[in-house]
Formats: C-alpha cells, structure tokens, sequence
C-alpha cells in the first residue's frame, strides 16, 4: 500500500511549479498596478495643493507670475509656469476685473503617464490620466495685474 501511494504523487512532482509559473507574472502585474494608481493618486494630491496655494496666493493681491510660481513651488517639480493658468471673474458688482472680492481661479493642467504602460494587457487603454484640478477664491486685496476673465 505505501509504494502505491508514493508511486501516485511522483506524477504530480512538479504540479505546483507550474501553478506557480502562469499565477505569478498575474500577481506581479497587479501589484505593480496598485502601485502605480497609489503613484498616480498621490500625483493628482500635490496638484490639488498646488492649485489651493496658487489661489491662496492670488487671493492675497499677487501677481500673476508669484500665483504661477507659488503653485509650481508646491508641485514638487511636476509642473511649469506654463501648466499653470490664472483668470479672473467679475463678482463684486463693481465691473472692475480684480477688485476685492472678485474671484480668481487657478487651474493646473497636468497628464501622469502611467508606470505599467495602464492596463492595455487587459483590454483597458488607460495610459494617461489627466490631473487638471481647479480651485478657486475671493479677492481679499486688489489683483496686481489682471491677466484675463475667465
């Protein structure tokens, strides 16, 4: 009886390697997709505090240019001045574009080119995703130099 129980499992020796070997590269791949989302959502975080301390800075009276430069300072190096567009709009019911209590608004255009190439491999074609947040804030002190309406 032992040697009919041991000759049965010497046929499926290397059953598990090969288990192993077609499960593997799909665990890989997953983790390296949650990785990369994780990536991406910490991304899409900066930029979401960039455009907030851009719009905190222009609602202190800044120029434009010191809006776009506090708003690159705070992307940790993702983004440029060009990325970064300031406008304004006429709430206060005076018809002067950047008087108090007009509202700015900052927004930031920004793609992250994922790490994995997206999930192509699995019928998905996502291999940007576009991070272009907004925020906006009332005029506490005059605009120095208006750029355009919004």
């Amino acid at each position: 009886m032992a040697l009919r129980g041991a000759r049965g499992r010497a046929g499926e020796r290397g059953q598990a390697l090969i288990e192993a070997m077609f499960v593997i590269p799909f665990v890989l791949a997953l983790i390296l997709l949650i990785l990369d989302f994780g990536i991406a959502l910490d991304r899409r975080e900066v930029m979401i505090h960039a455009v907030r301390e851009g719009a905190r800075a222009a609602a202190n009276g800044d120029a434009v240019s010191q809006v776009q430069a506090a708003a690159v300072d705070q992307s940790e190096g993702n983004l440029s001045t060009g990325d970064v567009t300031v406008c304004y709009i006429e709430t206060s019911g005076d018809a002067f574009l950047g008087s108090v209590n007009d509202t700015v608004r900052v927004k930031v255009n920004h793609n992250y080119q994922m790490l994995v190439g997206g999930v192509a491999w699995m019928g998905i074609n996502v291999t940007n995703l576009d991070i272009s947040p907004t925020a906006e804030a009332p005029l506490l002190n005059p605009a120095q130099d208006v750029a355009n309406a919004c």
